[in-house]
Parts: C-alpha cells; sequence; structure tokens
C-alpha cells in the first residue's frame, strides 16, 4: 500500500524461499529502484526546463529592447513599426536612425526560428547600427554587414534583408 501511494522508498519484506511471491517482490523493489530514478531524472529535467524558460524570457526582453521605441516627433517624418516573433525570440527585424538628416532603415527576416534567429538578428542589428553611421550607401551597408556576417557562419544561416536611407531634406 505504502509503494502504490508513492512511497517508493519503504522496504519490503525479505523472502528467503525461492517462491513466486520472493519473484514478485524482487520485481517490486525493480520497480521502486527504475521509478526513483525515473522520479528523480522528470524532478531534474522540470528544474531544466525553468531555468531554459527564464532564459529565453530574458532573452526576448533583451530582444524587444534592442528594437526601436523612441520614434520621432517630426513635421516631415511618420514612422512606427511593431515586430511580433512567431516563437517567444526570432529572427525578425527592423531598425532605423537619423544621421546628417538621412532616415538609415533596415527590415529583415533570419533564416530559421527561436533562440538562433534571434541571435544572428542581434548580430545583423548590431552591424547595421556600426556600418550605418560609417556610410549612407545602402550597397556598402549591405556589403558589410554580409560580410560580417559570412565571417565565422559555420550553420549558413543568412538574414533577407532591405536597407533603405531617405534624404529627409
Amino acid at each position: 500500500d505504502a509503494v502504490a501511494k508513492g512511497n517508493f522508498d519503504t522496504e519490503l519484506p525479505v523472502i528467503r524461499m525461492d517462491t513466486d511471491i520472493k519473484h514478485l517482490r524482487d520485481s517490486f523493489v525493480v520497480m521502486q529502484n527504475e521509478l526513483s530514478h525515473y522520479i528523480a531524472d522528470l524532478r531534474d529535467t522540470t528544474e531544466q526546463k525553468a531555468i531554459l524558460e527564464r532564459d529565453i524570457y530574458i532573452a526576448a526582453k533583451i530582444q524587444k529592447g534592442m528594437m526601436p521605441h523612441d520614434y520621432p516627433s517630426r513635421e516631415d517624418l511618420d514612422i512606427h513599426g511593431v515586430l511580433i516573433p512567431a516563437k517567444v525570440v526570432g529572427g525578425d527585424l527592423l531598425d532605423f536612425f537619423i544621421h546628417d538628416e538621412k532616415l538609415i532603415f533596415c527590415l529583415g527576416d533570419v533564416s530559421g526560428k527561436g533562440v538562433p534567429a534571434a541571435l544572428f538578428m542581434s548580430a545583423t542589428v548590431h552591424l547595421f547600427r556600426s556600418v550605418g553611421h560609417q556610410t549612407e550607401e545602402p550597397s556598402q551597408i549591405v556589403s558589410s554587414i554580409n560580410d560580417g556576417l559570412a565571417d565565422g557562419n559555420d550553420e549558413n544561416m543568412f538574414c533577407t534583408l532591405f536597407v533603405g536611407v531617405l534624404d529627409l531634406k
């Protein structure tokens, strides 16, 4: 009864005679050990899953923080964007900044989904911001981003990216 209620540490009586009851008891001991190991593994897996879910939640907050939040209040420009990832984190991206009265912007989608796409998206946005402050030529921006993303890209991930420059004057 104790084993049936989940107390797998219950000592079963020792049976000395080689009978069907002894074989049944030995089978119960094996079952107790297997269930104890299974529950311990399940507990570990549940803890690891909780840690992973927390990490993904934090990654989603970081990714959301990378997206533009402060849209300029200007008479000559009305801009806004929203990204809703297919999973908690993802590879969609948009970014922009104004430099020397030019709106430099990008819209993109990284191959794949989830955490790998989010990491690749982060690298893409970082490269866009770095390169975009050095040149206003969309072809040069895209070429430099492509070079940066290709370096060490053993997983062959890619980003479909649209880069534009709008002269606000």
